[in-house]
């Protein structure tokens, strides 16, 4: 059992390790280099941001991007307000909802992962609420998944697998605070999200990213088109959720030369410190998808 134990502890602090260094293999690849900065004049786009929030050993880089860019939405509709969402609650209906399409169509993933279109998702079906109404990630509960799927299937009706996954809530989590529909329908107003992803082929087909849902889809585009869509999102007030290297950040704004191209992006990271420079041409290069709220 001892050895078991230690396997078990072992797999927990690979999946930990996995996510930090994902990060920072990211981070790596695109934060700026003194040295590869244009030297010609630029015009800066800078969207207001809130504090940063660490993911710590959670997997879920994807709902910090999403919900950085809902707090800059919101922020810049409301300069003078301060607006900090719950990751934890994400955490939770997160949880909730990877066992539920086990119990519902045996989609079985064993991870905390996901896309900022799931985060979206997510928002519309179980709403949003302030970080101080729930506030705290909790540790270790992408190690959890595993054991609770087996839980859940050894459960026998569907009736009692649903009370095996409430029961594995209840143990892990406070229990929640009622929703308050009006602040989420004012977030989320008018949003549509789409995902781009780079391609030879323009058009619709599955997201590019492994770890979203199934049957979730991306726009496929050149690189030429996304790296516009990024700058004329920014120029209009717009945060873009970026993925690639199996992380997700957020780009609040770009110093752009006089053909408005890209000499610098602006990152919103979940991990200290939260907000450096990326460089363009390394940014392209590593990108998997990028999600934009469009009206």
């Amino acid at each position: 059992m001892r050895i078991l134990f230690l396997i078990f502890l072992f797999l927990q602090g690979a999946s930990v390790w996995a996510s930090k260094l994902e990060a920072q293999a990211l981070r790596n690849a695109i934060e700026i280099r003194l040295s590869s900065v244009a030297k010609q004049k630029i015009q800066t786009i800078k969207l207001p941001v809130t504090r940063g929030f660490d993911q710590k050993d959670s997997q879920l880089c994807w709902v910090h991007s999403f919900l950085n860019a809902q707090e800059t939405l919101y922020l810049i509709k409301h300069p003078r307000e301060k607006m900090e969402l719950s990751r934890s609650y994400f955490q939770y209906q997160n949880l909730k909802d990877r066992m539920s399409r086990l119990i519902e169509s045996e989609e079985e993933f064993a991870s905390e992962r996901g896309t900022p279109l799931d985060a979206f998702s997510l928002a519309q079906e179980h709403g949003l609420l302030r970080f101080e109404e729930y506030s705290e990630l909790l540790s270790g509960i992408d190690g959890r998944y595993p054991s609770i799927i087996r839980l859940i299937k050894r459960a026998g009706s569907e009736e009692e697998k649903y009370r095996t996954l409430e029961d594995q809530l209840k143990s892990l989590f406070a229990p929640l605070p009622n929703i308050n529909e009006g602040f989420t329908h004012e977030i989320l107003k008018g949003q549509k999200w789409i995902a781009y992803a780079p391609g030879s082929k323009e058009g619709w087909a599955l997201h590019p990213d492994s770890d979203a849902r199934l049957g979730t889809v991306a726009y496929f585009m050149k690189m030429s088109k996304i790296i516009e869509k990024i700058r004329t999102s920014l120029q209009k007030g717009i945060p873009v959720t970026y993925g690639g290297n199996g992380h997700s950040v957020l780009i609040y704004g770009a110093e752009l030369d006089s053909q408005f191209r890209p000499q610098k992006y602006f990152i919103k990271d979940s991990y200290s410190p939260y907000f450096y420079s990326a460089d363009p041409q390394s940014l392209h290069e590593n990108l998997l998808e990028v999600s934009i709220p469009e009206n």
